[in-house]
Parts: C-alpha cells; structure tokens; sequence
C-alpha cells in the first residue's frame, strides 16, 4: 500500500513540466494585424516634408518579409503556422474602409494587406518588412490586396503586370515598410515607412531598357515613422500629409484555422 501511495505521488511530479509547457502554449495569444496604406493627393506639401534621404530603409536582420518563407527561428513557444503568416483577402476586415477610399478622388491606396502573428513582449518582437511597387493599368482594375514584390519571387498575389491589359503596367512609386507589433501591458505599433513617388514627367515602363535609369533619382521621397500604443478591435489612424495609415489589431481565435493564400 505504501508503495503504491508513493508511486501516486510522483506521477504528477513527473507530468508538472510537460503539463507546464502545455499551458504556456496555450497562453500564447495570437492576432491578425491589417493596414491600409493610402497617398493623399489632396495635400499642400512644402519641401521641409520631403524626405531628403534617398536610400532604403534599414531592415533589422530579425525581421520577416511578408509572403516570404520565414527566415529567423521562432522560439518554440509559438506555432509556426501561425506566426507572420499572409492573410488571405477573404480573412481581411476593413472592406467599408477600402470601398470608402476607392470612392474618393483625394486618396490612392497603396497597400492593403494582412498578416497574423503571436503576441510578443519587447525582448523577443519581431519586426515585419516589406517592400511594394506601385502600379497603375488603366484598362483594367488595379490589385492592392497582399504584397506585390518585384524584386523577389514567390510572392502571394497576382502582378498588376500580370493582368489581362493591352498596356503594361507604369510603376508609379515604391513602399517600403517595418512594422513591429509589441505586446506587453499594451499593444504598442512601431511602424517606419518610405513611399519613393516618381514624378509624372518620369513615369516609367518597366518594359523599357532604360527603366532602371529613368527611376533612380526622380521621385519624391516621404518619410513616416511612429510608435504608437494602441487598442485591440479598434481602428487606428496615423496622419501625415501624405501618408495615411489605417491599422487594426484583432484578437484571433485559435480554433479558426488560417485561410492559406
């Protein structure tokens, strides 16, 4: 009888770290972050909001580039099929908000798009980046869902380029973009972007041999950087006089299974 007692007793001594683990897992929270990105064409603009830089923004070597296979190592913690995973267009929210935008004359969207991620405290956040060309076909209707990569291969959606146009798609502008979502008391933003809007005297044909030329040094280069706390289920604005900003941070449900793009 003794033994049996003692063998009761060490059974959850044994089990308490794995049973531990578990839990930890199960604590992790998950959330769909979604931005819309948006030029305002209706904006007096003096030199001082031109950003004088020409270059790239500098990507931190743990970051994640949107639509890409992830490159850093997750701590073990969190599931890798739910970390900096592309949202399909059906998962995305703010449908009104594009339609709204699309109505107005003074707003372009430059990028809508969509990803979900763990909720990580500031020592182990990671940063997201991306890098999207701008492009207009006037014979057929412009994608803006999801990320539109030219300098890089399996991207998540179809090429403007692409479409079913008797004319090639002009490259209007450049977005780069780093975003971390931070969680500790709160959900905190920062988010660095650079919007490169080529100058409509120099519109390029990317199908042009002297595209590569007639880019470099003719565009108007903004610059937007913010770190911003914020809410979860609330939409959040982030004003510049050119760039407009529209993020929300939702709070996913671990049983509804990822929409894979």
């Amino acid at each position: 009888m003794k033994k049996y007692l003692t063998s009761l007793i060490l059974i959850p001594a044994i089990l308490f770290p794995f049973s531990t683990l578990s839990q930890d897992e199960e604590n992790i929270l998950y959330y769909d972050v979604e931005i819309i990105i948006f030029e305002n064409k209706n904006n007096d603009v003096e030199i001082a909001e031109i950003w004088k830089k020409s270059g790239d923004l500098l990507i931190p070597e743990d970051s994640v580039t949107l639509g890409r296979p992830l490159t850093v190592k997750l701590d073990p913690e969190y599931n890798p099929k739910q970390s900096f995973k592309l949202l399909a267009a059906e998962d995305l929210l703010l449908k009104e908000e594009i339609d709204s935008l699309k109505q107005s004359e003074n707003y372009k969207i430059l990028l809508h798009t969509g990803w979900r991620q763990p909720g990580m405290p500031r020592e182990k956040a990671l940063s997201v980046n991306f890098k999207h060309a701008i492009a207009e076909i006037e014979s057929a209707e412009e994608t803006t869902t999801g990320i539109i990569n030219p300098e890089q291969t399996g991207t998540t959606t179809k090429n403007p380029e692409q479409a079913d146009s008797p004319e090639p798609a002009k490259i209007t502008g450049n977005l780069q973009g780093v975003i971390k979502i931070i969680l500790s008391r709160y959900l905190h933003t920062d988010i660095e972007l650079v919007y490169k809007k080529t100058t409509e005297d120099f519109l390029a044909n990317r199908f042009d041999a002297d595209y590569l030329e007639n880019r470099a040094g003719k565009s108007d280069t903004y610059y937007l950087k913010q770190l911003r706390r914020m809410r979860s289920k609330e939409l959040h604005y982030i004003d510049h006089p050119v760039i407009g900003v529209l993020l929300k941070i939702t709070p996913h449900n671990n049983g509804k299974p990822l929409t894979t793009s």
